[in-house]
């Protein structure tokens, strides 16, 4: 699946099948459109049309066209916070459409307030957004590998809320084919994703799920990318921790090292839970043998500091980040 490419015209018509009243993908030529003026009441008793809002998010106007774009964008965040339904009914699919398309925008503040539209959306547009949600997901996947910070990271903050809120098999089935990609910053993403997920299912659900995903995972655990094979240990360490040891089985695509290296480590994350006994694993550990995991002598000084200072869960990551080198 080709990631930068996802509001081509094919994933467009795909999400017609996605439609809410009569009203279709395919309608939204908003040059030529002239539907019934429906304003957006609940905010003013004038005001522009949403097909005219929607026609300045995608043009602009010839004075001025980012501060329309920006005034338009921000007046359907309003118009998704007070959520009326003889709006959204009507022209969720046109609006879900424009500001999608919008995340593409030269400018980055319109990307931004795009990406905060989303989010309004995903919140109080959430009946609708399930039946899209996977456009939506692949889409916001792109764009968290923006040049801007703020607009990556509030990407970010919309995948953590439709991976959070939604249905995690909907979901899942966006993310699991992307596993497969050979871009590393993506994987990386994806897998994280992933991460999120599987602690949403049951033992029962993750354990049918398994096999969809754990070959590119164990494919990932390989890659010559540090990053990835850190984050494959994380969503692997999540799962053990989930099924324990009936989640060993499933891990016999993995060599000796590999599987050591994710049972240690789920080991000292479930000792963590259980109180005072993962300071004494991790310190253990250290002491004994700190050559063969990579720690140095100002690794295990950081250690004792985060020790005293952090919680224990996110204690335990830092150490798996400290010790797990390229």
């Amino acid at each position: 699946m080709d990631i930068n490419g996802l509001m081509s015209s094919e994933p467009l018509r795909a999400a017609e099948g996605y439609g809410h009243g009569n009203d279709t993908l395919s309608e939204l030529d908003l040059n030529n459109h002239k539907p019934a003026a429906v304003k957006i009441n609940s905010l003013a008793d004038t005001g522009p049309s949403i097909p005219q809002i929607l026609h300045l998010i995608c043009n602009g106007n010839d004075e001025s066209p980012t501060s329309s774009k920006r005034g338009a964008l921000q007046q359907l965040i309003e118009a998704s916070v007070a959520n009326d339904p003889s709006v959204w009914s009507k022209y969720f699919n046109q609006i879900l459409t424009s500001v999608l398309e919008v995340l593409d925008d030269s400018d980055s503040s319109i990307r931004e307030l795009a990406l905060s539209l989303i989010l309004e959306m995903l919140r109080n547009q959430k009946d609708a957004m399930e039946d899209s949600i996977e456009i939506a997901i692949e889409k916001l996947l792109h764009v968290t590998e923006d040049i801007v910070p703020k607009v990556s990271n509030e990407a970010e903050h919309c995948l953590t809320v439709a991976l959070s809120q939604y249905d995690p098999f909907r979901c899942l089935s966006v993310i699991v084919p992307l596993l497969v990609t050979e871009d590393e910053k993506t994987l990386v993403t994806c897998i994280n994703c992933l991460t999120k997920l599987v602690g949403r299912l049951s033992q029962e659900e993750l354990t049918v799920q398994l096999p969809s995903f754990l070959p590119a995972l164990f494919e990932a655990f390989g890659n010559q990318s540090a990053d990835v094979r850190k984050t494959v240990v994380f969503c692997l360490v999540d799962i053990y921790i989930m099924l324990g040891k009936a989640f060993l089985p499933h891990l016999e695509g993995l060599n000796s090292t590999q599987l050591r290296l994710v049972t240690i480590y789920a080991n000292r994350i479930s000792q963590a839970r259980t109180g005072e006994a993962w300071k004494r694993a991790i310190l253990e550990t250290w002491f004994l043998n700190p050559a063969h995991l990579g720690v140095s002598n100002q690794d295990l000084a950081r250690a004792s500091f985060t020790i005293n200072r952090e919680d224990e869960s996110t204690c335990c990551k830092t150490w798996l980040q400290s010790t797990y080198k390229s």
